[in-house]
């Protein structure tokens, strides 16, 4: 019975949240024109106490961390619109319907696609930052500074030690292991809103007289078999006074398959082995748009 009540209390709350939008292409977004991208930013990106940027001139920043966040085990929801909370997994039904495969995917990258997409995305973040008026400083410049060495840090390929309880869905299913890697000489910060990173942020820009600091994770993962860039994608903005974020609210997919549905396993679920070429130049693809919101919602 106490099984059953945790289930009808997470199915009512469920149904109480809600469920998030479907996903869906560049294309059906209308992200394929500028002014298409304009007009979306405030639905992608939401701000959350950014610091004003100073306008009319050329922006110094500092990127201290540029990460990508890849999600390798989700749970999908029994329909196509995700709900805002899961939680039928911790009544004893659910425990043991997850536990066995059930309502479960579990995805495979090669460590050679997920060591080398973060330097393709940082090269276009960068690039984007540029257009739009910044001057970023080299990594190498960032990372040799003192204030760098106040960062925590952690290991490539790092995993959050509770990611596993989270109840918290997305657009995409609910993430249950994400695996982190840096660009670059970039190093993995510590998770959460730290206030010693915050903090070290702040004293970044201070010694190294830039305008802004910035730290950028990107979640990707895939919908099914096809690639997408995540909901709750963050990144933090510092002058040497104010912290605030940026968080997506919506994620992209591809439009093609970017991989391989290889069946079912008891314990990993609906298995899928990513196609590295194909997943690479899908997210590509859609990354320009995406970070281009970004950008757009800090000025």
């Amino acid at each position: 019975m106490r099984g059953l009540g945790w289930a009808l209390a997470a199915l009512a709350l469920a149904l109480t949240a809600g469920c998030h939008s479907v996903p869906v292409t560049t294309s059906t977004a209308g992200l394929e024109s500028a002014q298409g991208v304009a007009d979306a930013a405030g639905l992608y990106w939401e701000a959350k106490g950014v610091p004003e940027i100073p306008h009319g001139e050329r922006v110094t920043a500092a990127i201290v961390e540029f990460t990508v966040e890849y999600v390798t085990v989700k749970l999908q929801g029994v329909t196509k619109s995700q709900p805002v909370v899961f939680g039928t997994e911790y009544s004893t039904a659910g425990f043991v319907a997850t536990t066995v495969g059930l309502g479960k995917e579990t995805y495979t990258f090669s460590k050679e696609l997920k060591t080398a997409l973060p330097d393709v995305m940082y090269e276009e973040f960068v690039r984007q930052l540029t257009e739009r008026g910044f001057d970023v400083l080299p990594q190498e410049t960032v990372t040799a500074g003192k204030s760098y060495a106040l960062f925590s840090k952690r290991k490539a390929g790092s995993t959050g030690a509770f990611q596993g309880l989270n109840v918290t869905g997305s657009d995409t299913g609910n993430p249950k292991r994400i695996e982190v890697y840096p660009a670059g000489v970039l190093s993995v910060l510590g998770y959460g809103r730290d206030v010693s990173i915050n903090r070290a942020m702040r004293e970044t820009a201070r010694e190294l007289g830039v305008d802004v600091v910035l730290r950028a994770r990107f979640r990707l993962g895939a919908y099914g078999e096809l690639a997408s860039i995540e909901r709750d994608s963050l990144m933090w903005v510092a002058t040497a006074d104010e912290v605030g974020e940026l968080r997506s609210a919506r994620s992209l997919v591809s439009p093609e398959s970017a991989a391989e549905y290889k069946g079912f396993t008891l314990f990993s679920g609906q298995r899928y082995t990513v196609d590295a070429d194909k997943y690479a130049a899908a997210i590509k693809e859609m990354f320009g748009s995406y970070v281009a919101m970004e950008v757009m919602q800090m000025e």
